[in-house]
C-alpha cells in the first residue's frame, strides 16, 4: 500500500508541474476542442481525463481493477488513440498517456502491467523528448518494484 501510494505523490507532483511556455511552441489549432469526442465510447479531451482521475481514485481505494482496466481505461485509451489521429500536437496527450500509465501501474494485474508497458512505450515512441516520456518510465520502473 505504501508502494502504491508514493508512486500517486510522485505522479501527482510530476504531473503538477507548471509546463515552461518557451519549451513548446503549439498554435491554437494544436489542441482539441473541449466538444469534440473521440474514440468508441466518444468521450472528449475532458472526459478522458475526468475517466482517467476517476478509475486511479478507484483503484486506490481497492476496487476490483479487472472492470477498471477493461472497462474505463480501455474507453479511454481508445479515445486517446483517436485523440492523436486528429490532434497529435496536442500537448494534454501526453500527460492523459502519463495518467494511463499510472493507472495501469496502480491495478497491479498481468493484464494492467502488459498495458503500462504497452502505454509507456507509445508515449516515448510518440513524444519522446517530453517530461511524461521520462515520468512514464520512472513510474512504470517504480512499480515493477
Amino acid at each position: 500500500m505504501r508502494l502504491c501510494l508514493g508512486i500517486v505523490v510522485a505522479v501527482f507532483l510530476v504531473c503538477s508541474t507548471p509546463v515552461v511556455a518557451e519549451q513548446y511552441s503549439y498554435q491554437p489549432s494544436d489542441l482539441a476542442p473541449a466538444d469534440e469526442y473521440f474514440g468508441h465510447f466518444q468521450l472528449s479531451v475532458l472526459g478522458v481525463s475526468n475517466t482517467l482521475r476517476d478509475a486511479g481514485i478507484h483503484l486506490q481505494l481497492g476496487d476490483d481493477p479487472q472492470p477498471i482496466v477493461n472497462g474505463a481505461l480501455a474507453s479511454a485509451a481508445d479515445a486517446i488513440r483517436a485523440w492523436e489521429r486528429t490532434y497529435p500536437r496536442d500537448p494534454w496527450i501526453r500527460r492523459d498517456l502519463l495518467l494511463l500509465v499510472r493507472d495501469y501501474v496502480l491495478a497491479q494485474t498481468d493484464e494492467s502491467h502488459a498495458r503500462a508497458v504497452a502505454t509507456e512505450s507509445w508515449l516515448v515512441q510518440d513524444y519522446p523528448n517530453c517530461v511524461e516520456a521520462r515520468d512514464a518510465e520512472s513510474a512504470l520502473y517504480i512499480g515493477l518494484k
